[in-house]
């Protein structure tokens, strides 16, 4: 990724850039690289580029990551100039990528705290507006183009391309966009609307996994939209009472992404904007708590959110007597905040619902949470045999064995779920092993491999340990 950059227009062809990378791998951060401040003539070859700038050897997507501070600049070039018909020749995907790497060198309003880009356009946009200059520099032209693509992309059917685009208008948005934003926003919502009843077919996992999909754009459009407000957009008088802002007014500073098949949180969309309205008192919570029974799972999530993250404990009665229905609600974002918000309030009386809901739920994030929150109670024992139940599922074998082997050492694994007929004598193998070893599981002890304890069989063939 790109650690640090700006990209300033000189002369016709002629660009000033500084870039600083971080050459990582699948999530592997590695030293970053420095690019001192240099001129580009975009006519020259990538080739010359990594002679004077580039580090060497560079071979397959790290060669091309060196190369692109000289490739967008060739691209601005372009844009400028009218000529954009090889980038709106390229697939929807790839063209959303070179516009995400515009914007994060361009942008005026990137609020993601891991980029630090420093953009001039808006300072010599006002030095030319003061002199009476109305002419667009490059850069200008080309944060116009990122900002038509990206409104024109808010609805794509592409769950992926449709949340790019919202993130680009944080990058290049401005106030005015605020009503396509809400627009996008009310049609997630209206998406999300329809929960698909529970069952274990290819098609039922589907509509599951793109459920998480349109949570995760839905809660990007809420981020958009508090940073188009901070930038003086108005809300349209027909959305006053809508969802769309109701999401925005109940939304946090900072929203979780999660992964669809194991809750865990793969990011944290923050943005430059006040918290919400609601504040620590009973009477400001009041709409929170009305949203806890709204017709949308998603302002229901955002509801258990703003209540666990102002709520005093002991949880209110209001708040204790909705909690069971959230837990057991169709939606798994729903019942993986009200999981969350139990853990919170430190009350065991939901003990047996978290127990209940580790042995039926179909969806393995419910299941973490769940015991998550089960843990404090019941010990990490508890959610260990509930997990071993489970192992005969092949949904949840391998989200079961992830956690299971931990009690030897390993903290992770890669493989294939083994077939069908392996399961049963695999679930029998782990529950004879945790019933054996239970007095030194409970005091946390942790096993080897090579232990005598460990029985034979409990990691199948087609898996593979990897320790830490």
């Amino acid at each position: 990724m790109i650690l640090s950059a700006y990209l300033r227009f000189e002369t016709p062809g002629h660009y000033r850039v500084r870039v600083q990378h971080d050459f990582g791998w699948k999530g592997t951060p590695q030293k970053p690289l420095p690019v001192a401040a240099a001129e580009i003539d975009v006519r020259e070859s990538s080739e010359e580029w990594l002679k004077r700038w580039g580090p060497e050897p560079i071979e397959g997507s790290r060669r091309e990551r060196a190369h692109l501070p000289l490739n967008l600049a060739r691209l601005v070039d372009r844009i400028a100039a009218g000529k954009t018909s090889s980038l709106d020749a390229l697939s929807p995907r790839e063209k959303a990528f070179r516009m995400n790497w515009l914007a994060q060198l361009l942008g005026t309003g990137h609020d993601n705290a891991q980029l630090e880009v420093t953009s001039l356009a808006k300072q010599r946009l006002e030095q030319r507006q003061e002199a009476g200059q109305a002419v667009r520099t490059p850069e200008e032209t080309t944060i116009a183009y990122i900002r038509r693509y990206a409104k024109d992309n808010l609805n794509s059917s592409d769950t992926n391309i449709g949340r790019n685009a919202a993130q680009l208008l944080v990058s290049v948005g401005e106030a005015n966009d605020l009503d396509l934003v809400l627009a996008a926003l009310e049609q997630d919502l209206d998406r999300l609307s329809g929960v698909p009843e529970p069952g274990t077919s290819t098609a039922y996992w589907i509509k599951i996994n793109e459920a998480h999909r349109q949570r995760n754009n839905a809660g990007m459009l809420v981020a958009t939209a508090r940073v188009l407000i901070a930038r003086g957009g108005r809300i349209p008088a027909r959305y006053q009472n809508s969802p769309a802002v109701l999401a925005i007014d109940l939304a946090p500073r900072r929203i979780a992404v999660r992964q669809p098949w194991s809750g865990s949180v793969i990011e944290i969309l923050t943005f430059n904007a006040p918290d919400a309205w609601l504040g620590p008192g009973q009477e400001e919570a009041e709409p929170a708590l009305r949203a806890l029974h709204h017709a949308n799972p998603f302002i229901r999530e955002l509801a258990l959110g703003t209540i666990q993250r102002t709520a005093s404990t002991p949880l209110s009665p209001a708040v204790r007597e909705a909690l069971p229905a959230l837990l057991r609600d169709k939606t798994a974002s729903v019942q993986m905040a009200a999981c969350d918000l139990v853990q919170k309030s430190g009350d065991e009386t939901y003990l047996p619902i978290l127990t209940e809901l580790m042995k039926t739920t179909l969806d393995s994030s419910v299941a973490y949470c769940a015991g998550n929150a089960a843990q404090q109670w019941g010990g990490e024992y508890l959610v260990l045999e509930l997990w071993a139940e489970r192992l005969d599922e092949p949904r949840l074998t391998f989200s079961a064995l992830s956690y299971l082997l931990k009690t030897l050492s390993i903290t992770g694994l890669q493989g294939n779920v083994p077939p069908q007929s392996e399961l049963i004598p695999l679930r029998d193998k782990w529950q004879q092993f945790l019933k054996a070893n239970k007095a030194s599981l409970i005091e946390g002890r942790r096993f080897e491999l090579n232990d005598p304890e460990v029985l034979p069989g409990l990691i199948p063939a087609s898996i593979q340990p990897l320790k830490s």
